[in-house]
């Protein structure tokens, strides 16, 4: 456990120096979730095999082992699919395995999926 810890602190120390090119951290779940949180005034902590997270307000917890990547991004999920007032404009939505899934946007889980609407296709998270 102290040798994940000490790695994941070692991969943080080299990825802040390019942190400043960037405005958010992601982390991914091995369940496939992301949640991002900026860069601006993060501070990190790892305890009793957790990571957490603040920024501001915002703060997020991780469990080291469900923790499959983190990596920095300057893109934000988009968390909601606008169809004019025309739910049923969804054509289809899969999830990032290529599986179509059998739900609404509204009802999915949490996730990044892809969306067919209105003839085009936009990528969502669901938070």
């Amino acid at each position: 456990m102290k040798k994940t810890i000490l790695t994941t602190l070692l991969l943080m120390t080299a990825l802040l120096g390019r942190a400043d090119e960037y405005q958010y951290l992601a982390f991914q779940a091995t369940d496939g979730t992301v949640q991002q949180i900026a860069v601006e005034g993060l501070k990190i902590t790892f305890s009793d095999g957790k990571l957490t997270a603040v920024a501001g307000d915002d703060s997020k917890t991780f469990t080291l082992s469900e923790l499959s990547k983190m990596y920095f991004t300057n893109t934000v999920g988009i968390n909601e699919v606008e169809a004019d007032g025309q739910q049923d404009a969804v054509v289809a939505i899969y999830n990032l395995q290529g599986v179509k899934m059998d739900a609404v946007p509204d009802q999915l889980p949490k996730g990044i999926y892809i969306i067919k609407q209105n003839g085009t296709t936009k990528k969502i998270t669901v938070k």
